[in-house]
């Protein structure tokens, strides 16, 4: 059975790399579901950081889900 993990990453437009990934431990059944936990993710993420942080390295936030293979449950 196909699934989906969720990996964010926090990152800056001015320095490189990005931070280590993380990855969600929920698995998803469609692409759909990862796809709008990262955006929900992100945003919770993005909000949850300093202003100041934000404005000064020009963070941001990336994800992708990726495909896994689940055994049948």
């Amino acid at each position: 059975m196909t699934k989906f993990i969720l990996v964010l990453q926090i990152c800056s437009a001015l320095y490189t790399p990005c931070l280590h990934p993380i990855q969600d431990p929920t698995l998803y059944d469609t692409w759909q579901n990862c796809g709008i936990a990262g955006y929900e993710q992100g945003l919770d993420v993005f909000k949850s950081l300093e202003s100041k942080t934000i404005e000064d390295s020009r963070i941001y936030v990336k994800f992708k889900c990726e495909e896994v293979k689940s055994p049948n449950i």
